[in-house]
């Protein structure tokens, strides 16, 4: 047998391994595939302007609408008022962000919550933001916005609001970005995806693998994308980019009545948050907190994210609560959160 025939049988026989490998993990994939293939239509409401020297303008903006669920009619901005704009992560919606919606709005900052499917491309993602931020910053001139995204959603924002080549320009406006818990170092579970040998290797059954379990965004959120290897630059009308990366480690979501813990808190390092080749713009400013990947935004009847506020305060994201208002905005938080 020739040398040639020899390494051409090696090469087919770890392809064989590297298929039968993967046999039971593309099952899974392919599972999870038919179970979240089926994308329920984003929430949407009605968007009324209410300008107070113009008349009234109402609007329907693809995947804007309030935050909180129990007023789906309409939401209605005041054109004089500071607007933030929540950008939930994966498997969630702005619905999750009643509560803190309502934190804001007893600061006086109105809010907005944009709906995506996760499942979609980071870009197009991306694009849908600008021309919902587009839409907004042409109505409210005035205002600067502040973008708010957790996990995934700071990941959309960030490429929302970076110099990226796309077929829409940057939205028009001035913003600051915060971004909470968010992978700009690219998600380590997914590094698999960004390895074009190894989709070679397995006949192409890896890309099938990536696709089925987190859709069309899978060349987007790995380690080696361009998108976190080479940043762009964030874009002119942004004045600032806030960087809260959440220390998750050891945290814990649920414990049972003996304090044993049911369910963690833990989905992504600091290492996967933090990305030195975006924290070199001078306009981005890190700030690490130990809180859970959850806890940190809060979650009804279980915690209230009382270091997210403080840093936003700190930073100027969310105004001062006035001390003659320190009572009621206490027996806000018991409301809301428990």
């Amino acid at each position: 047998m020739t040398r040639a025939a020899v390494w051409g049988r090696a090469l087919a026989t770890l392809r064989l391994w590297v298929v039968q490998a993967l046999v039971p993990w593309s099952a899974l994939a392919f599972c999870h595939l038919v179970l979240a293939g089926c994308a329920a239509p984003l929430a949407t409401a009605p968007v009324r302007f209410a300008d107070p020297s113009k008349d009234q303008e109402t609007l329907e903006i693809e995947g804007l609408a309030s935050c909180r669920p129990d007023q789906p009619e309409a939401l209605t901005l005041r054109t004089d008022e500071p607007l933030v704009v929540i950008v939930h992560g994966c498997f969630s919606s702005g619905g999750a962000f009643r509560e803190l919606a309502e934190v804001f709005e007893f600061h006086g900052q109105q809010t907005a919550c944009f709906n995506y499917h996760d499942r979609r491309g980071l870009l197009p993602t991306a694009d849908r933001l600008r021309t919902v931020l587009d839409t907004l910053g042409r109505r409210m001139p005035e205002q600067e916005f502040v973008v708010l995204g957790h996990s995934q959603g700071g990941m959309v924002s960030r490429i929302a609001m970076s110099e990226v080549e796309s077929d829409r320009p940057p939205p028009a406006g001035r913003y600051r970005l915060v971004t909470v818990s968010s992978p700009l170092n690219g998600i380590d579970a997914a590094a698999h995806c960004g390895l074009p040998w190894l989709h070679w290797l397995s006949l192409g059954i890896t890309s099938g693998v990536c696709q089925a379990i987190t859709g069309s965004k899978w060349p987007d959120i790995h380690p080696r994308s361009g998108y976190w290897t080479d940043p762009h630059p964030l874009s002119d009308g942004v004045s600032e980019h806030l960087m809260i990366v959440s220390d998750e480690a050891g945290s814990c979501r649920r414990r049972d009545d003996e304090g044993e813990c049911e369910e963690d808190d833990f989905v992504f390092t600091t290492t996967e948050q933090q990305n030195p080749r975006i924290t070199a713009d001078e306009r981005v400013r890190a700030v690490t907190i130990e809180a859970g990947h959850v806890a940190i935004v809060g979650e009804n009847g279980i915690s209230h994210p009382a270091q997210l506020i403080e840093a936003l305060q700190e930073h100027g994201v969310m105004r001062p609560t006035p001390p003659d208002q320190q009572v009621a905005f206490e027996s806000m938080i018991r409301r809301v959160y428990f």
